[in-house]
């Protein structure tokens, strides 16, 4: 969240209106944005994801009658 923010405020997109067809009267707007205000939110969602793959990678290796839910159970 504090990164896209950051990306919105140091790269902020910008409307602009774009006419198709000059003869028509009517005018689309479109948001123009910097290709690096769009790739910095893009790799950090790629950095998670593979941050889960590693995760689920490292924690598929747990045995079978493995049960946390035993340890709270303890605790409380």
């Amino acid at each position: 969240m504090c990164l896209t923010t950051a990306v919105a405020i140091f790269f902020p997109p910008e409307a602009v209106n774009v006419h198709v067809v000059v003869t028509e009267r009517y005018v689309e707007r479109q948001c123009e944005l910097t290709e690096l205000g769009m790739l910095i939110p893009l790799a950090y969602n790629m950095l998670l994801i593979v941050m889960a793959l590693v995760l689920a990678f490292l924690t598929r290796a747990l045995p079978e009658n493995f049960n946390e839910t035993w340890y709270t159970i303890l605790i409380v």
